[in-house]
């Protein structure tokens, strides 16, 4: 008799036996468990036994009452409790057993322990009697297929999880079923639920690639997020008043064609991926919870959906069904993001009643042609829909709603979000009745051919930008009064062969009408401020109507204006006509300011040169002297002219003269040549300035061709005008010395008398490139305000031992402080100082770090 057996590492105890071992049929013979007192430490007894006499069975007494596990549990095949008194399997008892076949259990054995067979082989084992099974009981015990379990009360998560189960019916005792229960059982084909279940546990049947029937489904109240995913169940019909589906509960169920409701709710994904679902029935309310989205998502075949009532419909709730063409929804009163995308076969849908629209809505619904309420204003009353009484309402989208609908047709609207109708091909005439119109919302509809606002109270005050970009056929649009400013790009690519009247318009964005092919338009309104006093600087050089290669003529109405140079690549503008308040002479445009000046006790009112014809082809230019001023940009892009002459004094303003590709000398008598005034004139070579010039601003003739200039004796006040330009030759007239300034062959220098003649360095020009720049010995201050760098150059400057100052208040305005990465070096005193990896906005020279702010004294 054995007195003590097992080797066990549970619960630290030990089965040790030096009796006689006792073996009958295959089997080793064990009755008792008296001395489990973990005392005697031969672990292996058992093993060595079973080894020894190749033994795969064991059977335990009745004289045996409690079990552990052991060392060669591992090599058994059939463990038979029925003689003993053991009450329960304990928790991985028999976990990793591959050579288990069978285990028989006792009446006594009411319950077996979590992970107890946990990736064991057993096939066959006797549960009748059991009243309890712990949490993954049997998992992963692929070779379980049949099991008996009536007098099962509590089954615990995951019991049977990956086992290979084909056929299971659940005991009356039971209401719900655990999650992860049956997860992965891919040869389970039925289940028989009984009528006590209400109730399925997340994952519970997930991945059960096989199961078709679930008997007693239709008593079911709530079914857990992936309960069912993954399955091939053909029908659906549940009979409860209301129903809870989980996340993904149904998904990915490639064989459900139907599905029945009397009430739901439905929280994400429940039925997503269901490829072969056709028809959704639900008798009253379909109801999404807070998490509502892709419930039905990418069911391709689905044909029909009919609820009786569903106040909302969720995020992708039904995108990419694209055989969907029959929804009947009642009392709709929110379609939340996406909830209809790609819905291909939808023809079309009722708005009425309804106050939201979330992003993309409808989009790509191709055959989608009647929408109705979209010409609807706010409800005069409030309404009742269902049990919710609502006051008067007007629908609000989000954008991209009806985006792609290309089958979509109405003629009035009064609402059009972001990208609301772009890509709406069938969309041909529209009355505009709202108020809210924005950007791209009929971007691309490329058949659309007029479009008509109807003045409203309150209607909008702008064309956003792209509204219309892209329609192409786009005629007819009219500009009503309210209408003060057109966004960018929002007429880019269009027709608007008959011309347009943009009335009060004041405002026009980048691009708005390039390459359109508008044929004529008139201006009414000034595109720059009244009088224009101040240009509207983000109108300079915007290619508003670049390449409009059709623009014959433009008209200008009472205050109408915009500079002349918004056409410059309109290449068969022909007839520019002014019927207002500007007048149009020898190719200038000029307007008369009224102010009533007295002069002398006679009344004067200056005469302001707005433009220049930018279509003329005259060379030689001589500004008229009965020109008060010269306004900005007047000029600009004027590409004929080859010289140009300024014989008077008048004020001119900034960029007047700039980007004359064609000038190529100057003549200037006026007593200020002002900021950028010559700039990027590519061909300008030859400057000659009278005695009259005392300012000459900063890049004035920045970007030209000089390489040598003449400066007059007059001069009072001198940025640095000649920023990339080839220069290295600065003189005085007639070779004198002017009181002020001095020129060496790098530097521009000014006498300050006032400070007891200390030099500054104004600006450096000249090639200092890669080469080292000796500065003057004797200059205090060196204004690197004026100092920039326009390519890869890495000059050394050597600074003279008398430097105490360097002004650079405004290199970090211009160059975001990053002089550091054009390698701008000093040399003082035989150090080299590399500000290459200092940060942007520092320049270090000898021990001194200082930032790019006022004047920094050494």
């Amino acid at each position: 008799m054995l007195s003590r057996v097992f080797s066990l590492n549970l619960l630290n105890k030990r089965l040790n036996f030096d009796s006689s071992l006792i073996t009958q049929d295959n089997f080793l013979i064990i009755s008792a468990n008296d001395d489990f007192s973990g005392k005697y430490s031969q672990d292996n007894q058992i093993y060595d036994f079973i080894t020894r006499n190749s033994l795969n069975k064991i059977r335990l007494t009745s004289g045996f009452s409690e079990i552990y596990q052991f060392y060669g549990v591992h090599i058994v095949k059939i463990f038979d409790f029925s003689d003993s008194l053991v009450s329960y399997i304990p928790e991985n008892m028999f976990v990793d057993t591959i050579n288990l076949e069978e285990v028989i259990l006792n009446e006594n054995i009411k319950s077996i322990d979590g992970y107890a067979f946990g990736n064991s082989e057993i096939s066959k084992i006797n549960l009748e009697h059991v009243k309890t099974i712990g949490a993954h009981a049997f998992s992963n015990c692929q070779n379980l297929k049949n099991v008996n379990v009536q007098s099962v009360s509590r089954f615990e998560y995951g019991s049977f999880r990956e086992t290979g189960i084909i056929e299971f019916t659940f005991p009356k005792s039971i209401n719900t079923i655990q999650y992860n229960m049956f997860e992965n059982c891919h040869l389970l084909t039925k289940v028989n639920l009984s009528s006590t279940i209400t109730t399925i546990g997340k994952f519970a049947f997930s991945n059960c690639y096989n199961l078709e029937t679930v008997e007693g489904i239709s008593q079911l109240t709530s079914i857990g997020a992936n309960a069912f995913e993954f399955c091939s169940l053909k029908y659906l019909k549940f009979e409860k008043d209301t129903v809870t589906c989980f996340s993904n509960a149904f998904a990915n169920n490639a064989k459900l064609t139907s599905v029945e409701f009397v009430s739901v709710s439905l929280e994400k994904g429940v039925f997503m991926n269901c490829i072969n679902l056709k028809t959704v029935t639900i008798t009253n309310e379909y109801r999404p919870n807070n998490q509502n989205q892709y419930n039905f998502y990418n069911c391709i075949l689905l044909e029909k959906f009919t609820a009786g009532r569903a106040y909302t419909i969720g995020i992708c709730d039904f995108a990419n069904c694209r055989k969907l063409a029959n929804f009947d929804v009642q009392n709709i009163l929110e379609l939340e993001e996406a909830c209809f995308r790609n819905c291909q076969s939808l023809t079309s849908f009722n708005l009425t009643n309804m106050d939201y629209i979330g992003s993309g809505a409808f989009q790509g619904c191709t055959k989608l042609k009647t929408v109705y309420g979209l010409e609807n204003q706010a409800s005069a009353g409030p309404i009742q829909i269902g049990p919710i009484e609502r006051g008067p309402i007007e629908i609000v989208a989000e954008p991209y709603v009806f985006s792609d609908c290309i089958s979509l047709e109405f003629n009035q609207i009064h609402y059009a979000n972001t990208g609301m109708f772009s890509n709406c091909y069938s969309l041909k005439e529209i009355n505009f009745t709202g108020q809210v119109l924005e950007s791209k919302a009929f971007q691309f509809c490329i058949n659309l051919k007029k479009f008509n606002f109807i003045p409203v109270e309150d209607s909008i005050f702008s064309i956003p930008e792209y509204c219309f970009y892209g329609c192409v056929n786009l005629e007819e649009i009219n500009f009503p009064d309210n209408i003060h400013s057109i966004g960018k790009f929002a007429f880019y690519n269009t027709s608007l062969i008959n011309g347009i009247n943009i009335n009060k318009v004041q405002n026009l964005g980048a691009c708005s009408f390039a390459y359109s092919k508008l044929t004529s338009i008139t201006f009414i309104s000034p595109i720059i401020s009244k009088y224009m006093h101040r240009i509207v600087h983000n109108l300079q050089d915007l290619h508003i109507f670049d390449h409009c290669d059709m623009l014959e003529k433009v008209i200008f109405e009472g205050k109408g204006f915009i500079p002349l140079f918004e056409f410059k690549n309109c290449k068969n503008l022909n007839k520019i006509e002014f019927k207002g308040d500007f007048q149009i002479k020898d190719d200038f445009v000029y307007a008369i300011e009224y102010t009533n000046r007295l002069v002398g006790g006679i009344s004067e009112n200056p005469i302001i040169l707005l433009s220049y014809n930018i279509s003329a082809n005259t060379e030689g230019v001589i500004i008229p002297e009965k020109f008060d001023s010269i306004y900005y940009s007047a000029f600009r892009y004027v590409n004929n002219i080859k010289t140009l002459k300024v014989n008077y004094d008048l004020q001119i303003m900034s960029y007047a003269f700039a980007d004359m590709e064609s000038l190529e000398e100057v003549y200037f008598n006026a007593s200020e040549i002002p900021f950028g005034c010559f700039y990027n004139c590519t061909k300008l070579s030859k400057v000659t300035l009278s005695e009259n010039v005392k300012i000459i601003d900063e890049n004035a003739f920045s970007y030209t061709n000089i390489n040598e200039i003449v400066l007059p004796l007059s001069l009072e006040y001198i940025a640095n005008p000649f920023r990339n330009t080839p220069i290295v030759t600065i003189e005085f007239t007639d070779g004198q010395f002017h009181p002020d300034f001095f020129a060496t062959k790098n530097e521009f220098i000014r006498i300050n008398h006032d400070k007891n003649d200390e030099m500054e360095i104004l600006f450096i020009f000249g090639n200092i490139s890669n080469q080292i720049t000796k500065l003057t010995e004797g200059v205090k201050s060196l204004n690197m305000e004026n100092f920039r760098f326009f390519s890869d150059d890495k000059p050394i400057l050597m600074l003279p031992h008398s430097i105490e100052r360097i002004v650079i208040s405004d290199i970090s305005e211009h160059y975001s402080g990053n002089l550091g990465s054009r390698k701008l070096n000093f040399l003082n005193s035989n150090t080299l100082f590399d500000t290459s990896n200092i940060y942007p906005n520092y320049v270090t020279i000898g021990r001194i770090q200082f930032r790019f702010c006022g004047i920094i004294h050494l």
